[in-house]
Parts: C-alpha cells; structure tokens; sequence
C-alpha cells in the first residue's frame, strides 16, 4: 500500500510514517527490506560496529585508569593515615598484603591501557590517511602519552624493586626495613598520583 509521509510517496507494507522517520532518524542504521511479514527491518552498519568498538575500548582505557589512580588516592590518604596506627609489624605486614592485591590490578591495568590506547591512536591514523589526510599526534595527545609512559616506567620502579625490597623484609622480620621500604614506595607513588592527576587535566583541559 502506498502512504504519504511528509508529502512524499513511499511504498512499504505493512509500516507507518512513525518507522520510516525512526529508520531515517538514525544514521548509523540500514534498513534490511526482507523483514518479518513485510516488515522493515533495522540492522546495524559497519560503521556503527566499528564505532561501538571505539567507544568500548575508549572506556576500558577510561576504566583502566580510575583503578590505577583511585587506588592511589586510597592507599595514599586513608589505607595509610590508617595503618600508622599499628604497631610496626601489624603495619609493614598489612601494607605489603595490600600492595601485593593492588600492584596486580595496576599490572593488568597498564596492559589495558596500553592496548586500547595503541589502538584508538592507530585507528585514528588509518581513518585519517584513508581519507586522504596525513595524521600528526595533537599535542594534548603527545603530553597524555609521554606522562602515561613515565608513570609506568616509575611503576616498574616500584613493583620490582622497592616491593621486592619490601618483600625481602617481611620474610626476614626485618619491620625496620621494611619501613624504609614502603618511605620509598609512598614517596614514588604520590610522584605517579601527580602525574596521573596531571594526565587527567590535559584529556579534559587541552
């Protein structure tokens, strides 16, 4: 049956003005004719997929790094302030089996980040130079990636070096040791808690 929708002649079956302008509404979708009982149907575009997938790996990234730099907030101004108030073993103890939890999570963090951040640069270069374009890295972009590589070189640092030293300590009883080992490690993490803070301003300042 033919209807007339916003004056123009368009033929479907069994489909109202209100779908047409839904399908037409929505760029990102097709319209599949081989519909149920002549209805139209609506199937996503590559486009959309490739979009989706954008906005998926963009999130993990985003996710990524609140894990990392909350977990610095907490361990730095409450899980610290806190365990001040044990005694030397109780603290070194409690402190290195939290750490231990939190630098894994950082360490599976960091291959996230690093992944989907490789991915969205290079997606954006082949978009580019597909177009014609050449692609240069925005500087807002250059800055994030420089102060993200720092922060985890320092991460490094302090995950298989000074925890390690922090480790050695809790295995000899050495609670003295192990002071001075997390002294260091509070040190280099409110250096990356900066840089992570830094980080976050210019994604959404530059």
């Amino acid at each position: 049956a033919a209807m007339g929708c916003a004056g123009a002649q368009i033929r479907l079956t069994g489909v109202g003005c209100g779908a047409v302008a839904l399908a037409l509404a929505q760029p990102p979708y097709t319209r599949n004719p081989y519909g149920h009982r002549g209805l139209a149907t609506i199937t996503r575009s590559p486009t959309h997929s490739k979009t989706m997938l954008y906005a998926t790996l963009k999130l993990v990234h985003v996710l990524s790094l609140i894990v990392w730099i909350g977990g610095m907030v907490f361990a730095h101004f409450f899980l610290r302030p806190a365990a001040q108030t044990l005694a030397p073993e109780a603290r070194v103890r409690l402190m290195a089996d939290v750490l231990q939890r939190f630098f894994n999570a950082v360490s599976v963090a960091i291959v996230l980040v690093l992944g989907t951040g490789l991915w969205m640069i290079g997606n954006v270069a082949k978009h580019t130079v597909q177009s014609g374009g050449s692609f240069s890295m925005p500087l807002s972009w250059t800055l994030m990636a420089t102060l993200g590589l720092v922060m985890m070189a320092i991460f490094g640092h302090i995950r298989f070096a000074l925890f390690k030293r922090l480790q050695r300590a809790v295995a000899a009883t050495d609670w003295a040791a192990g002071g001075k080992a997390l002294a260091s490690i509070r040190s280099l993490v409110a250096l990356n808690l900066g840089l992570g803070v830094l980080t976050v301003a210019v994604a959404l300042l530059a």
